[in-house]
């Protein structure tokens, strides 16, 4: 199951919002206060989130609170499975009159979660000093992680989640090997080997991770470079060993199961390589996961080719309109409004390097007539990049000159 489109129309600083999902990854990108994170906490009420909206009271004239309980529609959700509509209500007023509960009538009950902007490292405080001799299920494993991460974002909450990260991880390698008194639990050992394989793959490839060492209760990433304890990483390595983890457990929970992933500004803590992979590489290692991203940085935006990219962005009365961008077939002017929106430099994507270079490879082997040219054009044209003719073009004829020199 999967949500195909949100639409919103006058309610806060919308006017009309009106977003067709992709099936696997959607960026949505604009300036502060465009409203991508009021999007991505009306979508996490789908996995009974609670999310709260605060307005200034109306009272009458006998300063009672006008429409108390009244429910209001701001909007209409849609999934890819049914044609059915679904409400985003506004529901009932806190006593203040000021704070009311967003939620989505009917439910469709979709598994999921919401990893915020305001994600912090993780804290070290102990070694794990015990771990239960029987198996906890993904799921108990994967609500304790999001219940702590929900509630508490302070040094002891970042610990807890740091520990329950090590509890599990170790618990696993416990009960999978077993001993004379542990019955061996292999499919425990065969996760710990998966999420191991997982930040081999999608951690950058400069780090080199290896693999895990266990040593006096304390969790070591084994690297190229050395071994690390996993709370003294880099603040962006830490942010993604948490990505990874939260999504391989709820990638364990009812496997066959799509689920919805929404992620608030992932390009906190990571240098600019880490975010041109970091969402090609999720999308990669979880294909049932649906993406809904939030993000200011072109890198982001523009690092998958299949993709749907929306801009929030304020019209001439000052309220926000969504603006869908063709990233594929005119990934040029696109990089322009993005530059427009963003207010910086827009990065030529990875994709476009990868498809760009290889047809610079076999027009360099050519004579550039009028019918290469021509060919030339075509091909760049066939597969969106039409507007990138001059630069490449240009790039031949210089490759051209430089291989005749070395002759």
């Amino acid at each position: 199951m999967t949500i195909s489109n949100i639409y919103i129309e006058n309610w806060k600083q919308f006017e009309k919002v009106d977003i067709d999902f992709h099936p696997k990854i959607t960026f949505l990108t604009g300036i502060n206060g465009s409203g991508k994170t009021t999007i991505l906490n009306i979508l996490s009420t789908l996995f009974k989130w609670t999310v709260h909206e605060f307005f200034e009271p109306t009272h009458d004239e006998r300063n009672q609170l006008k429409n108390k309980q009244k429910k209001t529609t701001i909007g209409i959700l849609k999934i890819s499975e049914n044609d059915e509509n679904y409400n985003i209500e506004l529901q009932s007023y806190g006593r203040s009159g000021i704070q009311r509960n967003i939620k989505i009538t009917p439910n469709p009950n979709l598994q999921g979660l919401l990893l915020s902007a305001s994600r912090k490292p993780l804290v070290y405080k102990m070694p794990v000093t015990s771990s239960p001799t029987s198996t906890l299920g993904d799921k108990y494993i994967f609500n304790e992680f999001i219940q702590t991460y929900k509630a508490d974002q302070s040094e002891l909450g970042l610990t807890e989640q740091a520990n329950i990260i090590k509890r599990t991880l170790i618990n696993w390698i416990i009960t999978g090997y077993g001993n004379p008194l542990i019955e061996a639990q292999p499919q425990n050992l065969e996760k710990f080997e998966q999420f191991e394989n997982l930040l081999k793959n999608t951690l950058p490839s400069k780090i080199g991770f290896e693999k895990f060492d266990i040593k006096n209760g304390n969790l070591y990433l084994s690297t190229i470079s050395g071994k690390f304890v996993l709370e003294a990483v880099s603040g962006g390595i830490s942010s993604l060993v948490e990505f990874l983890w939260v999504l391989f457990l709820l990638d364990k929970i009812d496997s066959n199961q799509n689920k919805l992933v929404l992620i608030d500004e992932p390009e906190n803590h990571l240098h600019g390589s880490m975010q041109r992979e970091i969402i090609p590489n999720l999308c990669a290692s979880f294909p049932n996961i649906q993406f809904i991203v939030a993000t200011h940085s072109p890198l982001i935006v523009s690092s998958m080719k299949d993709s749907a990219v929306y801009v929030l962005d304020f019209n001439e009365s000052n309220k926000v309109i969504s603006r869908e961008l063709d990233i594929l077939h005119k990934a040029k002017t696109a990089s322009e409004v993005l530059q427009d929106v963003l207010g910086v430099p827009f990065t030529m994507p990875i994709w476009v390097e990868k498809e760009l270079e290889q047809i610079e490879k076999k027009y360099n082997k050519l004579e550039i007539t009028e019918t290469t040219y021509h060919m030339l054009k075509k091909d760049l044209t066939s597969i969106g990049l039409g507007d990138y003719l001059p630069e490449t073009l240009g790039k031949i004829i210089i490759r051209k000159e430089e291989n005749d020199k070395n002759k």
